[in-house]
């Protein structure tokens, strides 16, 4: 008999709650780069999934191999253009951004960073651990000379 990792925990899991779900798809606060230093950019984010987008006719047949290369990673044979792959990665993380919608940061004078745009897309398909473990590869890339970070504590998710 097959045990999933929630049955292990509880033997008799109960069903989630709708209410639960739709709080779920709200989105949760979670704390990304900022566009200083100083400041962190603290947005309403939900998860994403490559394969609901494409059913939902939210990816164009002409980025569809941009998709699947996305969603197969390094073993995809799928040929797409750098250009293909960020559209897939920017349409992604739209669906993300809960709150503030990427028209409002637009209407406010401001465009994602690349940075802001990486977590993003991180957290929408892998979820917050891996959140996580893109900021410490990032702190461990941007490391000065001295081996101080130049990225601060601060940033930090909310969970998933």
């Amino acid at each position: 008999m097959s045990n999933t990792k929630n049955q292990s925990k509880n033997q008799n899991p109960k069903v989630t709650s709708i209410a639960a779900l739709a709080e779920i798809g709200k989105g949760v606060p979670v704390e990304l780069s900022g566009w200083t230093e100083e400041t962190p950019f603290v947005a309403r984010l939900r998860r994403a999934s490559l394969s609901g987008m494409i059913k939902a006719g939210r990816i164009d047949n002409p980025l569809m191999a941009a998709a699947q290369r996305l969603y197969e990673g390094t073993r995809s044979r799928a040929s797409a253009t750098f250009e293909e792959l960020i559209k897939v990665q920017r349409l992604v993380v739209s669906d993300a951004l809960v709150e503030p919608s990427e028209a409002v940061l637009k209407e406010a004078g401001l465009e994602l960073t690349e940075q802001q745009v990486e977590q993003i897309y991180t957290y929408a398909i892998r979820g917050a651990k891996a959140l996580e473990e893109f900021r410490a590869f990032t702190e461990n890339r941007d490391a000065d000379t001295h081996g101080d970070t130049k990225q601060g504590e601060a940033e930090r998710s909310a969970g998933d």
